[in-house]
């Protein structure tokens, strides 16, 4: 369950720090490149939704209510096919380095190098992660209130004195009144 628990805190902090990163890339070519801005501005927002999901998992994980979040601690596939994706996505939006001389002799600007659809795949695929993650909060919320409601329920139990299980005030006594159930036997 430890190492469980560090695999995903491990991956919930790559996915933060790549998505800040890819944000970052995001907002350079929003500044340098005309036609980006709309799929930029889509495509940054989803990793900042994704990013701070992540980081609000984090830091549930690190509370002190991390024994009770058991799904959310199970989140390792879905965060790692978060950071798989951020990466890639790193990857594809970092400038070729045919634009990075262009850049330093000032002759062209970047180019935004994802297609509409392309940004609209990744869009879905970090939607999806996100989705995923929150799911499994969810479940965790849920099985805290039934937990909840279950203790508020057994509270309300009456309780009759002296009639306890194994209490010390009945432990001479026999556990069952003579003859009783004496015909289950037979």
């Amino acid at each position: 369950m430890a190492l469980e628990a560090l695999g995903v805190a491990s991956s919930v902090i790559a996915v933060i720090e790549i998505s800040g990163r890819v944000a970052a890339i995001c907002f350079q070519y929003s500044k340098g490149v005309k036609d980006a801005k709309s799929e930029d501005n889509r495509l940054l927002r989803e990793v900042n939704n994704l990013g701070e999901t992540t980081s609000s998992v984090q830091d549930l994980l690190d509370g002190p209510c991390e024994t009770t979040l058991k799904t959310s601690s199970k989140l390792l596939d879905a965060i790692e096919e978060a950071r798989i994706h951020l990466s890639k996505l790193k990857d594809d939006l970092r400038p070729s380095s045919a634009q990075k001389a262009f850049r330093r002799l000032r002759v062209g600007a970047l180019k935004w190098p994802l297609k509409s659809k392309d940004v609209e795949k990744v869009v879905k695929q970090l939607g999806r992660c996100g989705q995923n993650i929150s799911l499994a909060l969810q479940v965790d919320q849920t099985s805290i209130l039934l937990s909840l409601d279950q203790k508020a329920f057994l509270s309300r139990l009456p309780m009759a004195a002296g009639a306890t299980y194994d209490s010390s005030s009945e432990e001479s006594n026999p556990i069952c009144m003579e003859n009783t159930r004496v015909s289950l036997l037979d």
